[in-house]
């Protein structure tokens, strides 16, 4: 019996290395396939039959059309393609059918905000998601109007499709009433990030691009390293007089771009303490030191030209400056390279620059103009309008912003793979702070989060002194505020 069990083992291995040997030309096909995804290995609920043909009503900002609805003229466009896989994937999954419901955009209060809460008064379900201005939504929704995102079913704010980071910003008490994500296209258009016109560089500089590129791979892309480059391209064209027609090194606007600097340098304007409480920051050494420099580089160096809207090749912003050749390098956001794209410039995309080479992390922050996210409280099936938005969310993240990062941002709008490592970096590490996600609350640009943009543009770096005036009113108003995160 025993040599027949091992003759049985012997005939087995012989025949697996025939069977290996059969193969020599290349592996089976079968074997080096990735397992194919079922349905059941998708990671969302599962549909319910008194679901079947529900609506689920979006109301959005009518000139934020391509976040929601796709046009059979610009079938072929890979955004405009991939909102119809979205979509589809998310109807067809669970028999329903998505309305994206257009508002003006002229006024938020009247226009936006108005209607949903004539429908929330009414106690009329009228739409199940809210998306709308960030920067304004956010504050607007902690007053009692929108549903807490924690208390949501089936939705996971730790999740890949969600903005973790935003979320913990944004949460006191347990709550936030506000949320972004890969479902918010405009989210990812407007990270942060600095745009270089390597066609300058390359003329001027021996080392090249090549050679900030590896200040970036090397941990040295700071501030101080950027103002050194910014003052090598700066020249007069002849006239002694400076204006658009001349070449600096740096070209920008003082709104966004400089707020930017702030959360790119890891420096908190607030703080949440062991006890849930959360307390607003004076300004660090490290902020004061920050609008110095800054002062001295955008208003006292002659280095950095100042715009505000297209005075420079008829583009709006400061890229025009990068796009004529008169600016070597300007701070604006990723959704800004589709502009670039369409010049005769080559280009380069870079991350903010890190405070010191001591810290250990590049970091973005994505401007609050873009879309975010609330439920209104009278939804009546929370269970259905939370699996209808984890699954927007989910196939936002497989489709849509997919075909954003890989076919737009990196390939598409960054000319260079060094640009596309870049973008990963913007798109991986973004940074918030509670003063930031709900700073219409104090005022529109009136609060802590504006105090550095403030300084730069009075040409008065007084931060500390202006927090201090303002100290009575900032903590007077959070402390209000927070009564609202119940």
């Amino acid at each position: 019996m025993k040599k027949l069990v091992v003759l049985l083992l012997l005939l087995s291995m012989i025949l697996a290395v025939f069977a290996s040997c059969s193969n020599d030309n290349g592996p089976v096909e079968q074997n080096t396939r990735e397992p194919e995804t079922g349905e059941e290995e998708i990671p969302l609920p599962e549909a319910k039959a008194e679901w079947k043909d529900r609506e689920f009503n979006i109301i959005y900002r009518d000139s934020y059309d391509y976040e929601w609805v796709f046009e059979e003229a610009l079938a072929g466009s890979v955004i405009n393609d991939a909102i119809f896989d979205r979509n589809s994937a998310v109807e067809e999954r669970y028999d329903i059918i998505i309305n994206a419901i257009p508002t003006p955009n002229t006024s938020f209060d009247t226009d936006f905000l108005q209607p949903i809460r004539n429908s929330i008064q009414a106690g009329d379900d009228d739409y199940q998601l809210a998306a709308g201005y960030e920067y304004r939504l956010a504050s607007n929704s902690a007053y009692g109007d929108f549903l807490n995102w924690y208390q949501i079913p089936y939705v996971e704010l730790t999740a890949d499709w969600w903005d973790g980071n935003f979320a913990e910003a944004a949460t006191y008490n347990g709550s936030t009433y506000i949320m972004t994500g890969s479902l918010s296209l405009s989210h990812m258009y407007t990270s942060s990030c600095v745009f270089f016109n390597q066609d300058m560089i390359n003329a001027r500089l021996e080392g090249g691009s090549a050679e900030i590129y590896q200040k970036v791979w090397d941990g040295t892309w700071t501030i101080d390293a950027f103002y050194e480059y910014v003052q090598q391209f700066t020249t007069d064209n002849g006239d002694d007089v400076w204006n658009e027609l001349d070449t600096y090194g740096y070209a920008t606007n003082v709104n966004n771009p400089i707020d930017s600097f702030i959360f790119c340098s890891e420096i908190a304007l607030s703080q949440k303490n062991a006890d849930g409480s959360i307390k607003l920051l004076a300004p660090s050494e490290q902020l004061i030191n920050l609008t110095n420099k800054l002062h001295n580089i955008v208003n006292m160096s002659g280095h950095t030209y100042i715009q505000e809207y297209g005075n420079a090749a008829g583009i709006d912003h400061h890229i025009g400056m990068i796009s004529l050749g008169r600016a070597a390098f300007t701070t604006s956001y990723l959704k800004m390279a589709a502009t670039l794209r369409d010049t005769e410039i080559m280009y380069g995309i870079l991350h903010y620059p890190k405070w010191d080479e001591a810290q250990t992390q590049y970091h973005s922050i994505t401007m609050d103009s873009s879309t975010a996210f609330a439920v209104p409280r009278v939804v009546e099936d929370p269970e259905f309008v939370g699996a209808i938005l984890e699954s927007l969310a989910y196939y936002s993240h497989v489709y849509v912003r997919d075909a954003l990062y890989e076919s737009v941002l990196k390939y598409r709008d960054a000319k260079d793979v060094d640009s596309s490592k870049c973008v990963d970096l913007i798109l991986e590490n973004p940074l918030y702070d509670f003063a930031y996600v709900y700073a219409f609350e104090w005022g529109d640009q009136a609060g802590p989060s504006a105090l550095l943009r403030t300084c730069i543009k009075s040409k008065q770096p007084y931060i500390a002194n202006a927090f201090k005036s303002n100290e009575s009113r900032f903590n007077t108003t959070l402390e209000k505020f927070l009564k609202n995160f119940k």
